[in-house]
């Protein structure tokens, strides 16, 4: 298995936890560079909306885990360890309720077409977490089932079981929910709704993820449901609807801009 630390400077380590997901924002930061235009987004402001969604993404992301793991790690007079990220990890959840709600904050300061940037953004999401799941792989956090021996099984210590990959099947789900994400957009479907596609896409990926993970406590289970489970099932419908309600602004708003168009043609004389 590969030694989460990369490299080793004095007193500091350098974690392909931190690398994978720095990737990760790279890449992300990349694809929502090329696609700017298309949304009529300036170089500036897609570098805002990206630092924005990382700082704040991240802040959210490591208060939810703190809040998850406090009897665990930090009651005992070790909060100070809650600042540094570089220990223990990040919740998804978190980091993508707090960034949402900077960006929206930060998209009606300067004024711009929110559904626009949630299109702009929808699959810089996916790309990005993708890269970061694979970090947790190396860093052996949010693991699968033990025992698996089954194919792709993750061995973390010799003689020791294997994990099922549930981290990988994480990371395709969401580089293929990228890729479906980019062809909607290619081919016009699902406009100004890509980010409601790829936030269904990922709460139906999560839902299922979450019945091969093995790093959840038994008192946080109940009902054989995992929290984020839980969390899914209750955001699904609310998804649907929305989706299905944007849907049909957009087809009556096309209707009635063809209706127009042709009110506005001259008369055949």
């Amino acid at each position: 298995m590969i030694d989460p630390v990369l490299v080793s400077l004095g007193g500091l380590e350098i974690r392909w936890y931190g690398v994978m997901i720095a990737i990760g924002v790279l890449a992300g930061f990349g694809v929502q560079t090329f696609r700017g235009k298309r949304y009529g987004m300036t170089a500036d402001h897609v570098s805002d909306v990206t630092f924005v969604a990382l700082m704040s993404g991240v802040i959210g992301a490591r208060l939810l885990y703190v809040v998850r793991f406090w009897e665990d790690y930090f009651s005992d007079g070790r909060w100070v360890e809650a600042l540094m990220v570089w220990r223990g990890g990040l919740v998804f959840q978190g980091g993508f309720v707090l960034g949402l709600v900077a960006v929206v904050l930060y998209v009606r300061y300067r004024k711009l077409n929110l559904l626009d940037v949630a299109d702009l953004v929808a699959p810089a999401l996916p790309l990005a977490h993708g890269f970061g799941r694979i970090g947790c792989l190396i860093n052996k956090c949010c693991y699968g089932y033990t025992p698996y021996e089954g194919p792709f099984a993750i061995y973390y210590e010799p003689g020791m079981p294997g994990y099922f990959p549930v981290q990988l099947v994480e990371a395709f789900g969401n580089l293929l929910l990228f890729g479906v994400i980019l062809l909607c957009e290619r081919f016009g479907v699902a406009r100004k709704r890509l980010f409601l596609l790829y936030v269904i896409g990922y709460a139906v990926l999560r839902f299922v993820d979450e019945f091969f993970r093995g790093d959840y406590p038994e008192e946080q289970v109940r009902s054989g449901l995992t929290p984020a489970q839980v969390i899914c099932l209750w955001l699904l419908p609310v998804l649907v609807l929305s989706f299905a309600w944007l849907s049909w602004r957009e087809r009556a708003k096309a209707v009635e801009e063809g209706q127009c168009g042709m009110a506005k043609q001259p008369k055949e004389k």
